[in-house]
């Protein structure tokens, strides 16, 4: 349970939602492996202390490999790959360093980085890649006393969107009078703008 909870400031969106019935599942293969030997023992009576031991282990060697150590890291990271996970992952690390308390971010590339800034809460609106409400928000930026920071997606464009549109157009955004950021690691296909 531990590994579970220190793992969970890293592991993928879709995979959180499976974590719950993680234990429920595990022991669901032991279960199933001391059923499977108790049907055995009914038909072999002489075994059945042999068997049940033998099932005990088994699920307790299986539980040992399957165990992913303290910290979680035996698993493959999300860093391993370029997902939008990974990026999610930048992106969140970047925020907690660099906005000031009366800040914001829009998010026009879907990547929550709320949710992995738990129980931090910080000013951002989370938006799908392509959401008209969105290509609003950066034409007129919600009005803050700190900075307005805009994330936008520049690769796999959603249906009936491409690069011509306002969100996944960086020469568009630019013109509007959003600079880049520089982010101290590799965002390919993300930006990040201020305002």
């Amino acid at each position: 349970l531990m590994s579970l909870l220190v793992g969970m400031g890293w592991v993928t969106y879709f995979d959180r939602y499976i974590l719950p019935f993680a234990v429920v599942l595990g022991a669901l293969a032991a279960v199933a492996l001391g059923r499977a030997c108790g049907v055995l023992a009914f038909f072999v009576p002489k075994l059945k202390e042999a068997l049940l031991v033998l099932s005990a282990i088994v699920a307790v060697a299986w539980g040992a490999m399957q165990w992913p150590a303290l910290d979680a890291r035996s698993l493959a990271a999300p860093e391993d790959v370029r997902s939008s996970e990974y990026h999610a992952g930048v992106l969140a690390t970047w925020a907690v360093g660099s906005l000031g308390q009366s800040d914001g971010i829009v998010d026009c590339a879907g990547l929550a980085l709320d949710s992995l800034l738990l129980p931090k809460k910080i000013d951002y609106r989370r938006y799908p890649p392509g959401d008209p409400e969105c290509t609003q928000l950066i034409r007129s930026p919600v009005a803050r006393r700190g900075k307005s920071f805009l994330i936008t997606m520049h690769r796999d464009y959603p249906q009936n969107s491409g690069p011509e549109d306002l969100a996944f157009n960086a020469s568009a955004i630019r013109s509007l009078g959003w600079q880049s950021v520089a982010i101290d690691a590799p965002l390919e296909g993300y930006m990040v703008w201020v305002k």
